[in-house]
Order: structure tokens, then sequence, then C-alpha cells
């Protein structure tokens, strides 16, 4: 097979780097959340975002904090939206924030 007037490919690699902003004047900032005393009695959300890994990471923290805290609750929540990484809907941050005393959310990357 004989090649004629082509053109040798182009072939770019890039590799994106998320740069911080949180050093920038117009950074988001939020206070940090409130860290109850104990969490006897309280309801933990164990959220997960569907990356690997992530739901023997929570069951494990599940395994934990029942074994050191009384009356604890939990409520697994996998996000709503996206695709592979799962995201929470608007219904269930609603939820969380009425629901939840406190939450562990994981990446697990």
């Amino acid at each position: 097979m004989e090649r004629t007037n082509e053109q040798p490919a182009l072939l770019t690699i890039v590799n994106p780097v998320a740069e911080p902003q949180a050093h920038e004047d117009d950074a988001d900032r939020y206070p940090p959340a409130r860290r109850p005393a104990t969490l006897e009695g309280k309801t933990v959300a164990l959220y997960w975002n569907g990356k690997q890994n992530g739901l023997d990471a929570l069951d494990r923290t599940k395994q934990h904090l029942s074994k050191q805290f009384d009356d604890i609750h939990f409520v697994e929540v996998t996000g709503e939206l996206g695709g592979t990484n799962r995201y929470l809907s608007m219904g269930q941050l609603d939820m969380l924030e009425a629901e939840v005393d406190v939450a562990v959310c994981t990446s697990a990357d």
C-alpha cells in the first residue's frame, strides 16, 4: 500500500490542571459546619457520590460509629443527578437539611 500526498498527523497532548482559587479575593468562602458535642441520638447521612470504594468507606464508618455511639441513626444517600459521579438533587439537599444532624461524604479517589 503506497501513501501519497499525506500530511503528518498533529497530536497535541494537554494536561489540564485546576488552579487553586481559594487565595483569590473573590473566592467563595463558607464558615465551617457546626460540630455537635456528641453523635448519640443523632441522625447521620452517609453520602456516596458513586466513586469506586466509597461504599466500603461509608460502611466501615457506619460500623465504627454504631459501636461508639448509642441511639445513632443513619440515612444512606446516593446522588440522584449525574452519570458515574453522582450529585445531590435540590430535593435531596432539602431532605438532608430537614432530617439529618451531620453528614459523612466520600469522594473515594
